[in-house]
């Protein structure tokens, strides 16, 4: 990128009459409306990193490059997930049969997501991958 300042000292020398520095306007306006548009690509770029799950998601992604380990912590939350969805939907703290059928629900959504974690977890991830690449397509 040209640093405006540059531009200005070059090109005032050469200002002679009132069509130069009509064109130095236009140069000028040009720079501006270019530094604007890279201002917006970067400031995006900015807020996108402070975004808390693509913060998760890249330190899982670069912390864990052994697949064993990510399928691991992947069950974990997956499990965590589960059950503090079932206990909302159950209402585990409010009656006994709240209690009863949160306890069994908790049960047979441990035993699936351990039987099936690492296809629920690559598919997740092929899922977020898909809607990056969307993303940055329509950005």
């Amino acid at each position: 990128m040209k640093d405006p300042t540059i531009i200005i000292q070059m090109d005032t020398s050469k200002v002679a009459n009132y069509t130069d520095l009509e064109f130095l306007i236009l140069q000028l306006k040009e720079e501006r409306s270019y530094q604007e548009e890279d201002l917006k690509y970067h400031f995006n770029i900015l807020v996108d990193s402070f975004n808390p799950i693509s913060i998760l998601k890249t330190s899982i992604f670069k912390l864990t490059k052994e697949k064993a380990l990510l399928v691991e912590v992947g069950k974990v939350g997956l499990i965590v997930g589960a059950h503090f969805l079932i206990d909302r939907v159950f209402g585990k703290y409010k009656s006994v049969r709240g209690l009863l059928s949160s306890i069994l629900m908790e049960n047979v959504a441990t035993s699936l997501i351990d039987k099936n974690a690492a296809n629920i977890i690559s598919d997740i991830g092929n899922r977020i991958m898909h809607n990056n690449d969307q993303d940055q397509t329509n950005k």
